[in-house]
């Protein structure tokens, strides 16, 4: 392909994917029609949703902002900046809550598509790294041993679904905070080509999806594992198969570069594995772990008190026989 073909070829894909924008996030004096393609086809809208996040399809942002402003100036329409054109067309798919966009002002400059809408989740997550060393190559234990050793699983409203978070709880038990997600489709397909658009910008410095499907992937490993997150209306699964979940998370960390001891969650996977090996933590997964042993506790406990009692008024009648 000789340069000027690739020029052109850039340009109408860039006048593609500006029109794509335009017409599914319309402004507020655009004028609709009827009979336009994507409001009568919309399945056409899912294809595009996953065709503009996958890493191959990435035009230069460059490219697309000159082509977005030279459109202005021809059909005279202002609305929003491109930035947050292509954030609101995202967020049909990857809803966040109210208000989120309006946070997202700070993000100035972006490679492409794919790293706008990367940028739009890591910018909104709390970096604390620390010196964490894990004991084992398994780092965490999954879901299920957690449960038994008494860590509480919540689900946290955050601007980013990557905001998880550790906290002890009153009674020395763990609560591991992880925001609400839906998997489907789009979902995966954004795990998939953000992770690997991180992959192929190694030095970098903000690897967080890479470490979140570290994270989960260490956390389920069965569709029990899936079964208890979409129990605490942490996980939602659009497959409707749990171990359909399992083993995309399974998949996705397979064969990435992953330093545990300096990612975001790096604090998160320290604490949860100190919390695993406490005193306390064992005795819950040895004493408690098994839902009938506070059942037989209590009876023996019954059986006993109702022992001691009998004994006690036997000797009361020796002591003091009636006449």
């Amino acid at each position: 392909m000789s340069s000027t073909d690739f020029v052109q070829m850039m340009v109408l894909d860039g006048c593609f994917v500006i029109e794509v924008l335009r017409r599914i996030c319309p402004s507020e004096d655009a004028v609709i029609h009827r009979n336009d393609p994507f409001l009568s086809k919309p399945w056409l809208i899912t294809i595009l949703f996953r065709d503009l996040l996958k890493l191959e399809n990435q035009l230069p942002f460059f490219v697309l902002q000159n082509l977005f402003e030279l459109s202005k100036v021809v059909s005279r329409v202002d609305g929003d900046p491109l930035p947050l054109l292509a954030l609101k067309f995202f967020h049909i798919a990857f809803p966040r809550p109210h208000g989120v966009l309006k946070k997202l002002d700070k993000i100035v400059s972006a490679q492409h598509l794919l790293d706008l809408f990367h940028q739009s989740f890591v910018s909104l997550t709390e970096q604390r790294p620390c010196r964490y060393y894990p004991t084992s190559d398994q780092s965490i234990q999954c879901l299920t041993q957690l449960r038994s050793s008494g860590i509480k699983f919540q689900s946290e409203k955050a601007d980013s679904f990557l905001a998880i978070d550790f906290q002890k709880g009153i009674l020395r038990n763990g609560i591991l905070k992880i925001p609400p997600i839906t998997i489907n489709e789009f979902a995966v397909t954004a795990f998939l080509n953000c992770i690997a658009f991180e992959q192929s910008n190694r030095p970098f410095e903000f690897t967080h999806f890479t470490a979140y499907v570290a994270f989960m992937s260490r956390l389920i490993i069965s569709a029990r594992d899936v079964a208890f997150l979409c129990g605490d209306n942490i996980m939602t699964n659009f497959y409707q198969n749990d171990q359909y979940i399992v083993d995309v998370f399974q998949k996705l960390g397979e064969n990435v570069v992953f330093d545990v001891k300096q990612c975001y969650l790096s604090k998160q996977f320290e604490e949860v594995e100190a919390y695993y090996g406490s005193h306390y933590a064992f005795l819950m997964r040895k004493y408690f772990g098994n839902p009938w042993l506070p059942i037989k506790i209590l009876l023996a406990f019954i059986l006993l008190t109702f022992a001691g009692l009998q004994t006690m008024f036997g000797m009361l009648s020796y002591i003091n026989p009636q006449h």
